[in-house]
């Protein structure tokens, strides 16, 4: 919870006239690079450099939600404090104070006796990158990182009840450019959808199924998945497995 000073100092910086909005966006544009970067470097071996992005993400993250919200961005390396401001929850708070362990190992070769690129095996990489994946995958579910995109609340409100009553489906997920923050006007929305009653659709015959079923103004492109084969192909494709480590939004179901 703010304290007092807090919320009064947050008055004072709202009634200031800078573009907190604008300065925000920039910073979570950024932090959205500094992640797509240390996925990238985890497939190349750049194990150091996928830990260090990896905090440089989720430092800009917090800044850049403080910022959307009319506040000045704190001017510090400690993760704590912005999530605190932003009420992280406890699950989310433990993975911040993880990632700061990076921010020192990860940069200088003379902190210790090994340096980075010696010190990071593919492990302690995997684990930094998937604690940055969770701090951003918390706050996308909660639809605080990005300005709202009006196809993603017309798929919410519209699409999904006629999904569930035709369909009946056990996981509904959105991910790709709407979901990253970098669609333009024609952007599809990818939609992953997993439902027995696709089991006895020919896989190339469940897309336009949907479609027809469904008919929208702008585009989707539907994965569709039986419970079954979504469990087994988690791991077999690579779709799947970008979709599903990156950023993404489960709108129905566990995922």
């Amino acid at each position: 919870m703010r304290t007092e000073k807090q919320s009064i100092d947050y008055v004072t910086e709202l009634k200031s006239g800078i573009d907190y909005e604008e300065i925000g966006d920039r910073w979570i544009k950024q932090a959205v690079h500094d992640l797509q970067i240390a996925e990238k470097n985890l497939t190349i071996g750049g194990f150091d450099s996928a830990a260090f992005y990896s905090h440089q993400s989720v430092e800009k993250l917090p800044k850049g939600l403080i910022s959307m919200s009319g506040h000045s961005i704190p001017r510090i390396h400690d993760l704590k404090r912005p999530g605190d401001l932003l009420e992280c929850p406890d699950d989310i708070m433990i993975d911040l104070i993880d990632l700061m362990g990076d921010y020192l190992s990860s940069r200088y070769p003379d902190m210790s006796e090994v340096i980075p690129c010696e010190y990071y095996t593919k492990t302690i990489a995997k684990d930094s990158v998937r604690k940055a994946q969770k701090v951003f995958t918390a706050y996308t579910q909660r639809g605080i990182i990005y300005k709202k995109d009006p196809v993603i609340d017309v798929f919410r409100s519209e699409i999904l009840p006629k999904l569930i009553t035709f369909f009946h489906p056990e996981e509904v997920i959105l991910f790709g450019s709407r979901i990253v923050g970098t669609a333009h006007d024609e952007s599809d929305l990818d939609v992953i959808l997993v439902s027995a009653s696709f089991r006895d659709v020919p896989q190339h015959e469940r897309f336009p199924v949907v479609r027809k079923r469904i008919r929208t103004p702008y585009s989707i492109d539907y994965l569709c998945y039986t419970p079954e084969e979504f469990e087994r192909m988690k791991t077999r494709s690579s779709v799947l497995e970008s979709a599903l480590t990156g950023l993404h939004q489960t709108v129905l179901g566990t995922v």
